[in-house]
This record gives structure tokens, C-alpha cells and sequence, in this order.
């Protein structure tokens, strides 16, 4: 990647917390929320040195990092009409990869079912396998993640507000180069069915895809820019409001000096 060296620093750089893992996708996404322009180039060669960090630390405490560090750019990073669902999600996710790593029956031992015969004998034989339960380093190293990110909740809230203060995209601009899937990081059967679930009820699907596929096209005969008249400010709320509900394209007789956001702006062209 190349960035000029006044924005690297104005936007803050590498978040240093992270260590390694995540922190230039939390660059990236970071210049696009404060409504910088970051552009693809398919030709440029690059040489990496492959596993130049992963290579000294074990696969749990890599595990460690990647979690507690996608948990901190979701946290910095999405705005608030879609934070609180992410995070719910987020957090379930974790803990479903914890479960997985997590061998018990917990429905047996949990079972309060007076009528059962042999509901205490069985809640006997496993609470002898709870005193012998030992945690694997892996669905340990997720637990600890959550742990840090708490623990450092103060200092991760200051820096979300340096950035949703200094916003200038809104989420949609950035949901619009997702599709919608989400592939599962775990092949088990349960976890992927889990996931799914997870997704439907936090509204997950929804919020990267919008309800209504229509799109609605306003034309604006005056010129729409910082400063702009009463005809052109009618059209620009139009807009606003119903790119909420559908995809908009405000269409301008002036080149936009606006940021992307949640509508499309472009300029008619003579024929039109």
C-alpha cells in the first residue's frame, strides 16, 4: 500500500495495540470512514515475506491476536446504527468457536428434570468430568481475546470517538462492496447452521443488503454543491431519506465535489 505520509499520520497510522493481524484492514477501513479515496491497482507487484511474524508464536496465541483485533476494528470502525447488532453477532460468533473446541454435555448436566431416574446419577458422572475438564490453549486463547478487549474498553472507546467524530462516509458506502455472504472460518456442520441463525436474528443480512433492490434516479436542474440554492436542497433530502428504503442516483448538472455516500451522485451528460 501507498499513502501519503500527512494522512497516514492524520488518520493515526497503524492502531500499535494490534501488534500484528487485521491492523492494515483496520487502516484501510478507518481512511474510508474519514472519507478518503483508496484506489485498487492490479498491475503493481509486491514482495512479501510470508509468515516473517507468524512463524515465532504458536497457532493459539495467533488465534489470540486475530480475535481480540477484529473485535477492536469492529468496535473503532462501524457507525452507531449498526454497532450494537454487529457486536451481539460478533460476540456470539466467538463463542460458538469456543463451543466447538469445548467438549461437554452440557444439556445432561444441566437437566432438571425431577422425573428422570437417572438425571442425578448422570449429573454425578459429569460433574466428575467437569473436575477433570482441563481448557485447550485454542478456545482459551478467544476467551482471553474477549477478555483484553474488555479490560482496554476505555482506551478503544476514546479512539471510536476520534473516528466517528471525524466521519465523513457513512456505513453504506462500504456495505455496498460486500454481497452478502458470509462464509463460515470453521468446517463444522454445527457452527456453520449456528452462524446462520446468528446472522437472521442480529438482522446481520439485512444490514449488508437493502430490503428494496429498486432504484430510483432524481434529476436536478440546479447546481447541487456546498452552497446551493432551495430546488437543489429539496432534491439533495430527497435523496437522503430514500436511500434509506432503495438505491438512489441524484443526477447533477455539475461535477460533485462531495465524498461518496449513501447515494450515487453523477453528473448529466448533454443528453440527457
Amino acid at each position: 500500500m501507498l499513502i501519503k505520509r500527512d494522512i497516514f499520520l492524520e488518520a493515526g497510522g497503524f492502531d500499535e495495540d494490534f501488534f500484528a493481524y487485521y491492523e492494515d484492514v483496520d487502516l484501510g477501513w478507518r481512511l474510508r470512514v474519514l472519507g478518503y479515496k483508496v484506489v485498487f491497482a492490479p498491475k503493481s507487484i509486491v514482495y512479501h515475506m510470508h509468515h516473517g511474524t507468524s512463524k515465532n508464536f504458536s497457532e493459539d496465541k495467533l488465534r489470540y491476536l486475530k480475535e481480540r483485533n477484529s473485535l477492536i476494528s469492529i468496535f473503532k470502525n462501524y457507525d452507531e446504527n449498526s454497532l450494537a447488532n454487529i457486536m451481539s453477532a460478533t460476540f456470539a460468533s466467538i463463542f460458538g468457536r469456543i463451543f466447538i473446541d469445548f467438549k461437554f454435555d452440557y444439556k445432561n448436566y444441566y437437566n432438571f428434570d425431577l422425573n428422570n431416574p437417572d438425571m442425578q446419577s448422570l449429573s454425578k458422572k459429569l460433574s466428575q468430568e467437569i473436575n477433570d475438564l482441563k481448557v485447550d490453549p485454542e478456545p482459551l486463547s478467544s476467551l482471553m481475546a474477549v477478555k483484553d478487549f474488555l479490560d482496554n474498553i476505555s482506551k478503544h472507546r476514546a479512539k471510536r470517538e476520534k473516528i466517528q467524530k471525524a466521519r465523513k462516509r457513512d456505513d453504506k458506502v462500504v456495505f455496498n462492496y460486500f454481497k452478502g455472504q458470509f462464509l463460515a472460518v470453521y468446517a463444522d456442520k454445527d457452527y456453520q447452521q449456528h452462524q446462520i441463525e446468528i446472522l437472521k436474528t442480529f438482522g446481520i443480512y439485512e444490514i449488508f443488503t437493502k430490503k428494496l433492490k429498486r432504484t430510483l434516479l432524481i434529476l436536478s436542474s440546479d447546481v447541487v454543491a456546498p452552497e446551493m440554492a432551495g430546488p437543489a436542497i429539496r432534491v439533495w433530502n430527497f435523496a437522503k431519506v430514500l436511500s434509506k428504503y432503495m438505491n438512489v442516483i441524484l443526477a447533477i448538472p455539475n461535477e460533485s465535489v462531495f465524498h461518496p455516500m449513501e447515494f450515487e451522485i453523477v453528473k448529466c451528460s448533454d443528453d440527457l
